[in-house]
């Protein structure tokens, strides 16, 4: 703690700006709750850079502004630590591309073949870059709270090294046998015999087909 402070301390550094800058600079869409976004007017002249290092020791740098955040410039390069702050648009590789473009092209680039092309690269970001609420279980993070687990589990099944198809087929068995159980409710709800009564129908309808016999 600062001693002549009580209300500053170590949980107070910025980590979790840090962590909403990184995760904008990774692509994240941009919506409220981000600082950035919640404080336009004072980062709206902003414009940051990523350096990233692919699975081949190559480097990306990833270039967006928070005024026109949704055009994004990609720069391949051999050397790290570059400075392209004053690069003209003529030298990015890709230059003022659409979000969702500049999203598909960072996948390929960055190549994560342990998941793709199953998912893209943005699946598993919360997983690294864990805000305060991620804490709470190991693997369902906060953004997967609510939903469907077949959303989830199945990445993680991947991720641990198990056969995330037996993790999909059973969500897939679920589903089905949840609709089979809908129809069921649905069916029963046209009649006015319960089901409980199936054997007492059984024993009228063996007494009746004696009478007709007879």
């Amino acid at each position: 703690k600062k001693p002549k402070d009580s209300t500053k301390d170590s949980h107070n550094l910025g980590k979790s700006l840090l962590i909403e800058l990184i995760d904008f600079m990774l692509l994240r869409s941009f919506k409220r709750g981000i600082f950035l976004k919640d404080n336009y007017n004072l980062f709206e002249d902003f414009v940051f850079y990523l350096e990233i290092r692919t699975n081949d020791n190559k480097f990306i740098t990833v270039k967006r502004g928070v005024s026109n955040n949704n055009s994004i410039c990609l720069k391949i390069h051999e050397e790290k630590y570059q400075d392209y702050r004053n690069e003209l648009d003529s030298f990015w590789d890709k230059s003022n591309i659409s979000f969702e473009k500049a999203k598909e092209e960072l996948d390929n680039l960055l190549d994560l073949s342990s998941i793709s092309p199953k998912w893209e690269y943005r699946k598993g970001i919360t997983y690294f870059l864990r805000s305060q609420r991620d804490y709470g279980d190991v693997f369902q993070i906060s953004k997967f709270s609510i939903g469907k687990h077949a959303y989830w589990k199945p990445y993680m099944a991947r991720i641990l090294g198990f056969n995330e198809d037996l993790i999909e087929q059973k969500y897939l068995k679920d589903d089905a046998i949840a609709e089979k159980e809908k129809f069921k409710l649905q069916f029963e709800e046209t009649v006015s015999i319960d089901p409980q009564d199936f054997d007492k129908l059984q024993g009228i309808i063996r007494i009746k087909e004696k009478e007709i016999s007879q």
